[in-house]
C-alpha cells in the first residue's frame, strides 16, 4: 500500500468536511423551525404544557421556559408562519439560527399580527441538536451580518466604586434609550459599528442586574444581565449582554454590544 502525500490527505479530508455540510445544515435548519414553532406557540395560563413541548429540544441546564417568564404573558400565541433566514457555523457543532416569524396573538376576541425576528444559539447533540441558550428577540437585519471572528481572551481590573456607579448610571439610561428611543437617538450614545436601531417596538426595559465593570488600557467591559419585557405579548426574558465601553472627557459610550450565550 502507498501512503497517501499530506497534500491529498487534506484534500480528501476537505472534501468530505464539505460534503457534511449541506446535510448538517438541512438537520439544523430543520431543528431551528421546530423549535421556534413550539417557542412561539402558547396559551395563558397553560405553562407546563409549554414546558413539556420545548423540553426535547433544551439543554438540561436550561431555563425550561428557554427565557420567557409565562406568568406575565397577556396574549395568546401561535406561529402563521416560521422561516430561516440565516444560519451560521460557530465552530465545535455550534450554530446559530436566525428566524423570521409571522405570530397570530389573541387576547379574547381581540386579534392581532406581530412580526419577530429572532436568534436562536444552539449545538450538535448526536443526531440531533439542543437549544444551549435563550433564544433572544432582534430587529429585522438591514445589512449581511459581519462574520464572527474567535472571541479575545477576556482581561481587565475590576475598576473602583466610583467608575462602578458611573457605568451603571449610564447604562441605566442607556437601555432606557435602546429600548424607547429612534436611531438617531442611540446613535448618539455609542461609537464604532454597533447597532443603532435598537429593540424600540419590540422590547421595554426593566430592569438591569449583576453588572461588573471592568478596565481595559483605555476602555471598559461591562457584564450584565438585562430584564425586558415583550411589548406583543407581555412575556419577560432576560438576557445577558456585554458591552464594550468608552469615557470621553464626562461622556460615555457603548462601542460594541454582544449578546452572551449562558445557561
Amino acid at each position: 500500500m502507498i501512503p497517501s502525500s499530506p497534500r491529498t490527505a487534506e484534500a480528501e479530508a476537505t472534501s468530505e468536511k464539505k460534503a457534511e455540510i449541506p446535510s448538517n445544515q438541512l438537520s439544523a435548519q430543520t431543528f431551528a423551525t421546530n423549535f421556534a414553532r413550539e417557542y412561539l406557540l402558547w396559551t395563558k395560563e397553560k405553562e407546563d404544557s409549554r414546558k413539556e413541548r420545548l423540553e426535547p429540544y433544551l439543554h438540561p441546564e436550561l431555563d425550561p421556559q428557554a427565557g420567557l417568564d409565562m406568568s406575565k404573558v397577556e396574549w395568546d400565541s401561535w406561529a402563521r408562519e416560521v422561516e430561516v433566514w440565516d444560519l451560521k457555523p460557530l465552530g465545535k457543532g455550534k450554530w446559530e439560527a436566525l428566524i423570521y416569524a409571522q405570530l397570530q396573538m389573541s387576547q379574547g376576541k381581540k386579534q392581532k399580527r406581530v412580526d419577530r425576528w429572532m436568534k436562536i444559539p444552539m449545538e450538535k447533540a448526536g443526531e440531533s441538536f439542543l437549544v444551549i441558550a435563550p433564544p433572544y428577540f432582534v430587529t429585522e437585519p438591514k445589512t449581511a451580518s459581519p462574520s464572527e471572528t474567535e472571541a479575545d481572551e477576556k482581561k481587565g481590573d475590576a475598576v473602583d466604586s466610583v467608575v462602578q456607579e458611573d457605568v451603571e448610571t449610564f447604562l441605566n439610561s442607556f437601555w432606557k434609550t435602546y429600548t424607547t428611543g429612534k436611531p438617531e437617538e442611540i446613535r448618539y450614545l455609542m461609537k464604532g459599528e454597533g447597532e443603532t436601531e435598537g429593540l424600540t417596538g419590540i422590547l421595554a426595559f426593566l430592569e438591569m442586574k449583576d453588572l461588573s465593570v471592568y478596565q481595559e488600557g483605555e476602555s471598559y467591559r461591562a457584564e450584565c444581565t438585562v430584564l425586558f419585557q415583550d411589548l406583543a405579548s407581555g412575556a419577560e426574558v432576560t438576557y445577558p449582554y456585554t458591552l464594550y465601553l468608552a469615557q470621553e472627557g464626562t461622556r460615555w459610550y457603548v462601542m460594541q454590544i454582544e449578546q452572551n450565550e449562558r445557561h
